[in-house]
């Protein structure tokens, strides 16, 4: 099971089709398909490598868009595209990307 049958997996159960899911992945082409992404209930993709705070950023987000009616449930389908960030976002919130504090060595 991959992860994105993992989250369709996720979206089967009135239990768990509520929690909003951050996927964080080092494949490139995957931004290019963000009807994959926005089938599987993923709101938000970050690219690696990715700062803590970036994920952490991203996460209070979605925690925080789905107050009051179960988390995630405010989002729009729609899934936007910005590869130049390594950014793919579902819903009203665009997910920022955070500057890299890393220093080459």
């Amino acid at each position: 099971m991959d992860g994105f049958e993992f989250c369709r997996a996720l979206q089967q159960s009135p239990a768990t089709r509520n929690i909003p899911v951050l996927a964080v992945t080092g494949r490139p082409e995957y931004l290019d398909q963000p009807e994959r992404f926005r089938q599987a209930g993923i709101l938000r993709v970050l690219m690696k490598p990715c700062e803590p705070e970036s994920i952490a950023h991203a996460l209070r987000e979605l925690l925080g868009a789905g107050r009051g009616s179960g988390a995630g449930a405010g989002f729009a389908a729609s899934v936007s595209t910005t590869a130049s960030s390594g950014v793919i976002s579902a819903g009203a919130r665009p997910a920022r990307r955070a500057r890299s504090t890393a220093r080459a060595t």
